[in-house]
């Protein structure tokens, strides 16, 4: 595969110059990530040029944050060239095997602690084709991205999720990479585990912002004792519900905190499928959960 400047868009890549702040030589072609831009002193007449402190990649940055660097290698404490694939493709090295069963146009691959290569299905960039011995062509990838939560994550807390993408490219076939994403922190709801999310980068490191509810098994319905107005909290009892389908749900006898954050009012009596917002736990251990009122259920 040709990586030489002049068969990679060179004469049209935007190149920054960059100072290597890590202690270690950067390889060519690799992905740094960026910290403060050094601007010279503008009191007086100057020649030097503002320049980017890089150094590797180790987890705490954006992905827009991290850059892709030239074709020669950069000693530490040293200058060199890097720039963002923002108008033209850059080329940049695969972590792993030169070549993948799953590689195809639109695979995402991007930066991850402690390495200078891009990792296959990390979210930052995309493939625009088959790598070729090792090395991809690749364009800024935006999230927000598809995943499923490995174990419950609390709301206001933290979890693993898994990465999900469609080698087909079509929405509803996506499955499971072996990237798992850790400390993904989730202002949502209370997820369980195997849970669709979305998540992305916002400011301060990788968070859900929405997704398709708490797992199945966190799921319950309720029946309200009293009717609740629009964004009225009440009782009702949690029932259960038959494994085979026909009949009215039964009461299990048990209470539970409910929120209409519906427009209209509930219906005394009438069953409502809810999910869990928040838990406390208060100095004995016992915790309380506190359900949104999702849909009104009809059983035959």
């Amino acid at each position: 595969m040709r990586t030489g400047a002049a068969e990679t868009f060179a004469n049209r890549i935007v190149w920054q110059s960059c100072y290597n702040n890590s202690g270690q030589t950067i390889p060519p072609f690799s992905v740094v990530m960026a910290g403060d831009w050094n601007l010279p002193d503008m009191s007086g007449f100057q020649t030097a040029s503002p320049y980017l402190d890089v150094t590797q990649p180790d987890g705490t940055g954006a992905p827009a944050n991290h850059y892709i660097t030239w074709e020669v290698a950069i000693p530490p404490n040293s200058f060199g060239s890097c720039a963002r694939p923002d108008q033209t493709p850059l080329v940049a090295l695969l972590a792993g095997a030169q070549s993948d069963s799953d590689d195809a146009p639109f695979r995402r691959c991007g930066p991850q602690p402690g390495q200078w290569t891009l990792t296959r299905d990390a979210p930052g960039f995309v493939m625009l084709a088959e790598p070729q011995e090792g090395y991809a062509l690749v364009l800024p990838c935006r999230g927000p991205y598809v995943g499923k939560t490995s174990g419950q994550i609390a709301l206001y807390g933290t979890g693993s999720v898994t990465v999900y993408w469609s080698p087909s490219g079509l929405i509803g076939q996506e499955t499971a990479t072996s990237l798992v994403l850790k400390n993904v922190y989730d202002r949502w709801q209370t997820l369980g585990d195997q849970s669709w999310v979305l998540f992305d980068w916002t400011g301060q490191g990788w968070e859900i912002i929405g997704g398709a509810g708490a797992n199945q098994a966190t799921w319950i319905v309720a029946q309200c004792t009293s009717a609740l107005g629009p964004y009225q909290a009440g009782s009702a009892y949690i029932c259960q519900v038959s494994p085979s389908g026909g009949g009215a749900p039964t009461s299990t006898g048990q209470s539970a905190t409910v929120v209409n954050f519906r427009n209209n009012t509930t219906v005394a009596g009438a069953y409502y499928v809810c999910f869990p917002i928040t838990t406390t736990t208060n100095n004995e251990g016992h915790s309380t959960t506190v359900y949104a009122l999702d849909n009104q259920a009809t059983f035959l």
